[in-house]
Parts: C-alpha cells; sequence; structure tokens
C-alpha cells in the first residue's frame, strides 16, 4: 500500500515553477512547531490557474497515512481521523507564495510528512534526555527541474536544551541555519544533537544557591549578635567603674 510522501513531493515540489522553500522548526520541550513557505513563480506557459489548482490538495501530516487521506478543496471535507497542515496561499508579483503550518507532539515528528520533503531518509529521535536529527546527504529536491533554493531554520529552545554538535551552515543566536540548493545536492545533509537540560541539576543548583543564602544570612546574623553582646559587656563594665567611683567619692565626703 502506497504511502503519501511521494506525492506530497510531487505536488509541493515538483509541480513548481521557480520554486523557493524556507523551512522553519522551532524545537521546544514537547513540542515541535513547522512553518514551510513556498515562494512559486510562473515560468514558461504554466498561468495561475495552473499555481492554484497544485495547492489546492490537503496533505496529511504523517508520512503513515494512506493515499486515501490525500483530498481537494472541492471535496465534501477532511477526513476523520487524519491531520492535516494548516495552509495559506497569496498572491505575489508573477506568482504566490504558500505557506503550511503544523505543530506536532515531540515524539510524531519522526512521522512527519515534510521531512521527505528534501531528503529520502530522514531519522529523528527523541532519546528522553537527548535528541538526534540526521539526514542522508542527497538532497532529492535537485531531481526536480525547478526547484531553486531550500533554507532550512531550525530554533531551539535554549532554557531546555544545550547544543551538543551541528554541520550548520550557519548560527546566530539559538536559530541553525542550513541552506540547500544545486550546488550541494549531494552533500546537503543535516546533522544536530541537542542534549536536554536536566531539571535535576537546575534543582540542584537552586538548591544549593538557596543553602548559600541561608548560611550567609545565618552568619549575618551571627555577627550581628556578637557586636551586640560586646557592646553590652562594655557598658556593664563602665557602668561598675563609674558606680564604684561614685561611691568612693560619697565614702570621701562622708569621712
Amino acid at each position: 500500500m502506497k504511502r503519501i510522501k511521494i506525492l506530497f513531493v510531487l505536488v509541493i515540489v515538483c509541480l513548481c515553477s521557480g520554486c523557493t522553500i524556507n523551512y522553519d522548526l522551532e524545537i521546544k520541550d514537547k513540542e515541535i512547531i513547522e512553518n514551510i513557505m513556498v515562494t512559486d513563480t510562473k515560468i514558461g506557459s504554466r498561468d495561475d490557474n495552473g499555481i492554484l489548482s497544485d495547492y489546492n490538495t490537503w496533505m496529511p501530516v504523517y508520512d503513515n497515512v494512506q493515499d486515501d487521506g490525500l483530498i481537494t478543496d472541492g471535496d465534501s471535507g477532511k477526513i476523520d481521523g487524519i491531520e492535516y497542515h494548516e495552509k495559506s496561499i497569496n498572491r505575489i508579483n508573477n506568482g504566490y507564495y504558500h505557506t503550511y503550518k503544523y505543530t506536532y507532539p515531540i515524539d510524531k515528528f519522526n512521522h512527519a510528512n515534510s521531512l521527505r520533503l528534501a531528503f529520502g531518509k530522514p531519522n529523528f529521535y527523541d532519546g528522553g534526555s537527548y535528541i538526534n536529527l540526521r539526514t542522508n546527504s542527497e538532497n532529492v529536491l535537485c531531481n526536480y527541474d525547478y526547484f531553486e533554493s531550500m533554507q532550512v531554520n531550525i530554533k531551539v529552545d535554549l532554557s531546555v536544551y544545550s547544543v551538543e554538535q551541528s554541520n550548520a551552515d550557519r548560527v546566530r543566536g539559538n536559530t541553525y541555519t542550513w541552506n540547500l540548493n544545486r550546488n550541494n545536492c549531494n552533500d546537503g545533509g543535516i546533522s544536530l544533537t541537542l542534549n536536554k537540560i536536566s531539571n535535576t541539576s537546575v534543582s540542584t543548583t537552586a538548591t544549593s544557591r538557596s543553602n548559600n543564602r541561608d548560611r550567609n544570612s545565618g552568619g549575618l546574623d551571627n555577627y550581628v549578635l556578637y557586636i551586640f553582646l560586646g557592646i553590652m559587656v562594655l557598658v556593664i563594665i563602665f557602668g561598675y567603674r563609674w558606680f564604684n567611683k561614685i561611691k568612693d567619692r560619697g565614702n570621701m565626703m562622708d569621712d
């Protein structure tokens, strides 16, 4: 039984004319937010209606859906039990701008159809304490005549993960970028490893800081107490001497 991943590539890429793609992922603690932006410009005999008809198809989110999950805007409705990308289309000069959005539970992203958009054998693994994203080096988009470029941007939540390793072409802040085009068709693979920041470690650090503050506070309180006791001792000593002097003067006057 065929899966829909091949159709996904054909509809989104093969039918494009002068196609450029921005593929954005945001990796968070429990979910991954996906945003695919396709700029499709007219080349040759392909007109506006041709472009629009290509994007009337609703594509299932996951790659383990049968071909009967593929529907068009003209159908009565989406099929119950099948999840689809949220999509939009806007007119631009000489073509259209399309977007596809979806938020995945992090443990289901390995079955995302979108991973097959550029690579034949992608692998996403959530090991609990770490995440691995790997693709093979061959960019299958180069098989299509009108493909121009694809930019992959992966934004990492650095409050949840530390980046152990990546082969990104560019890093800006917490965003890792790969540029895929016809010049790197055979060496444009993606490699990214994230380590999850341990909550226990964070909790231990916070507890240690709290204990240090408590110890410092306790030491300050003891210091103040010592000063107060010292002052009291001095007051008693001087008071005793003063009392004795007054007493001695009184005795001399009696004599």
